[in-house]
């Protein structure tokens, strides 16, 4: 008895493409860190604002003995420092590169689908790792703030404490 062979049943599992797949997750990973920037940049507004209401109190700290001096100016001093800090912060540097519109439009216009989203990927890739380094230096930096403040404060309770105690 011969058996009935038809195309479906003779060829082999087509290949399947997961480049659908890798470009979701891959525009969900950058959408993530532009969420953790955005995040690291209000952060940093806030600390700016409080760290300019912390100075405009500090101004009116007393500094009529040695120890009122210097906890008055390393209070400034470090107000300063988180000023500048904050500022690095909220300076925008570029990264995240990725293809232009322009370049698809020109270059991959008639490409297949899959390809053109495994190459936008594939840029993508290239933009993920430059947003990895700048969060991990602008969390840096943030954490520098945070430093700089909260020393800043312990300074600024000395000269308040230390006035309080030998007025």
């Amino acid at each position: 008895m011969s058996k009935n062979l038809n195309s479906e049943s003779t060829s082999l599992p087509t290949e399947h493409s997961n480049s659908r797949l890798i470009y979701e997750y891959t525009e969900s990973y950058l959408k993530y860190y532009d969420r953790g920037l955005d995040n690291i940049r209000q952060k940093a507004t806030t600390l700016l604002g409080f760290t300019g209401i912390i100075l405009k109190f500090s101004a009116e700290l007393p500094s009529t003995d040695i120890w009122l001096i210097l906890t008055k100016v390393g209070t400034c001093i470090l107000l300063i420092a988180n000023i500048v800090f904050c500022i690095v912060v909220l300076n925008p540097r570029k990264a995240g590169e990725v293809v232009q519109p322009s370049e698809l439009i020109d270059d991959w216009f008639y490409k297949e689908e899959d390809r053109i989203r495994l190459f936008i990927a594939r840029q993508w890739l290239e933009a993920c790792q430059q947003l990895d380094e700048e969060y991990d230096w602008k969390a840096k930096q943030l954490q520098n703030c945070y430093s700089c403040i909260g020393i800043a404060a312990i300074l600024f309770a000395v000269n308040v404490i230390l006035n309080t105690i030998c007025p």
